[in-house]
């Protein structure tokens, strides 16, 4: 009889190991679901969070420009008039400045310049994290008629575009904004 109980306690066991296997492989299914479901939650909080930052930047960018373009000179302004649309840098990690088909006036990259001289230094975050889109602005005659460097009625229009990657699909995200300069205006 000793020998029969032995076996019943050994069949007993096992079965219980079995079914401890199954609910530790139940427990680690629904683990996985869990943290597949918190991961996919945490990646559009990221891609929503990005969304706005890249946004402000762009439109700091387009200001930042606006007001280069208010402290220059009027002269440098119209020489670039019919120019088309002229690529501005954004980052600067190596080259000649300033780039070709860039307007004279912008005299550095508009957010990061790894080549300066001034002392500055990035972390390699702040390096990979930089602004990642393209900038073009044009600068188009909008005078009224009969407007002449004599009667200093001429006046400018600058266009700024940004656009950059999206970060929900695919494509990219634009931004465009204008303003206007006058020669014998407020803001020259």
């Amino acid at each position: 009889m000793p020998r029969v109980n032995k076996q019943v306690r050994k069949a007993t066991l096992r079965n219980s190991l079995g079914i401890y296997m199954v609910e530790l492989l139940v427990a680690v299914l629904c683990l996985s679901f869990l943290l597949a479901g918190l991961m996919q939650g945490l990646s559009q909080m990221h891609t929503q969070t990005t969304a706005p930052q890249n946004q402000a930047i762009a439109s700091n960018i387009c200001q930042e420009l606006f007001d280069m373009a208010r402290n220059a000179q009027f002269s440098d302004l119209w020489s670039c008039v019919g120019s088309g649309a002229m690529p501005v840098a954004v980052n600067r990690s190596s080259g000649s400045w300033p780039p070709s088909g860039q307007p004279a006036y912008i005299t550095q990259p508009l957010m990061l310049d790894l080549t300066s001289n001034l002392g500055a230094s990035y972390s390699q975050a702040g390096q990979d994290n930089r602004f990642r889109g393209t900038v073009t602005q044009t600068i188009t005659d909008v005078s009224a008629a009969g407007a002449t460097a004599g009667n200093r009625n001429r006046q400018v229009q600058i266009t700024v575009v940004v656009t950059w990657p999206n970060e929900v699909g695919s494509g990219n995200r634009t931004m465009q904004m204008s303003t206007r300069i006058y020669e014998n205006g407020i803001s020259n």
